[in-house]
């Protein structure tokens, strides 16, 4: 699910009818099931990403130093770094690897989701709050 449609979901899931109003707290606990579930995989998932990426930083560094083994060539289909690069220059190479850019492309959008995921759950978390107020609203309106 992108973020896009996680979006669209919580734009219909966020809807309050105020006519059912208690019927709506016991909605709370369902939406928090569903959104705590997407934040914990989206979790995982980040993480995975950012393990990955602290192992595919030091195989970058090898390469690009040019300590890298046949087998660890192998495993990242590539062929022998042929340039020398300096120690204090490694960085440069390694922050400019397309695969590296790819990667962390793709954990700032993981990262945006747990974001997103998070601001939810603290709506939710807040809701039988904001419920309450409603039902006081209504009767104060009703004259009660």
């Amino acid at each position: 699910m992108t973020i896009d449609e996680l979006l669209e979901q919580w734009k219909i899931d966020s809807k309050v009818d105020d006519l059912n109003v208690d019927l709506e707290g016991a909605n709370v606990s369902k939406l928090h099931s569903k959104y705590i579930q997407l934040l914990s995989n989206a979790r995982r998932s980040l993480h995975t990403l950012i393990f990955k990426r602290k192992t595919l930083f030091r195989n970058l560094r090898e390469y690009y130093l040019g300590t890298a083994s046949q087998e660890l060539l192998k495993e990242m289909n590539r062929e022998p770094f042929l340039q020398r690069v300096l120690k204090n220059e490694v960085m440069t190479y390694i922050d400019s690897d397309e695969e590296l850019i790819d990667l962390d492309f793709k954990i700032v959008v993981r990262q945006e989701r747990v974001d997103v995921l998070t601001e939810i759950m603290k709506s939710i978390n807040s809701r039988n709050y904001s419920l309450a107020l409603i039902k006081d609203w209504k009767r104060l309106m009703l004259g009660g």
